[in-house]
């Protein structure tokens, strides 16, 4: 992850994959953003994660897990 304002991007890189990892997401109640070419460079796919004062340390550490199972069952199944 990087950045260190409210808006987060995670690189996925491909545009499908990061797609389908943000469907998946949402389905577990996550709402992220996949923003794929154009909006950024082709290959460059990545998952915009918006953060508020809302959030906790308990949403942030869900987030986490989910994000690392999600892409867990996507490289099984995917790969």
């Amino acid at each position: 992850m990087q950045g260190d304002a409210h808006i987060l991007a995670v690189e996925i890189g491909r545009e499908q994959k990061a797609l389908e990892i943000s469907n998946r997401l949402r389905k577990k109640g996550i709402f992220v953003l996949s923003a794929r070419y154009p909006t950024v460079p082709l290959g460059r796919a990545i998952l915009r994660i918006g953060m508020t004062a809302l959030h906790g340390e308990e949403d942030v550490n869900h987030f986490i897990l989910s994000l690392k199972e999600v892409m867990k069952e996507y490289e099984n199944g995917n790969s």
